[in-house]
Parts: C-alpha cells; sequence; structure tokens
C-alpha cells in the first residue's frame, strides 16, 4: 500500500524498544522522562523533539554522495 523501505519507531518506553526488531531502527526519546534502560539500548536518543525534527529535515542536497 505505501511501499515504505524503512520503518523507524520513535519511543520512550521499554516495549517501544522492542519494537525493533521489526522496525529497522529505534530513536529513544526522553523528552518527558529520562528512561536509563531506554537511553542505554538507544543508538540514537533525543530530549528535545526539534532536534530530531531538525536532524531528519534535510534534502538531497544535505547527503553526500560517496
Amino acid at each position: 500500500m505505501y511501499n515504505y523501505k524503512t520503518v523507524v519507531m520513535v519511543g520512550d518506553g521499554a516495549t517501544d524498544v522492542e519494537a525493533s526488531p521489526p522496525a529497522d531502527a529505534f530513536i529513544g526519546f526522553g523528552g518527558n522522562v529520562i528512561r536509563e534502560g531506554v537511553k542505554a539500548r538507544a543508538k540514537w536518543y533525543v530530549t528535545d523533539f526539534d532536534v530530531l525534527r531538525k536532524d531528519l529535515d534535510h534534502d538531497e542536497s544535505d547527503i553526500d554522495d560517496e
């Protein structure tokens, strides 16, 4: 239906971490409360959603060709 190739889970709890896999990646969020177990298991952890949005908000010219 949507033909997504990558699924990224963003969450702040232990059950959110468990969603990866099947999600391809997990981003931990600690904007409301920092849960050390979630933070420890997340490869990417943010406490401000605006930081996450700005990091994800780019166009093709921001990506280096390798």
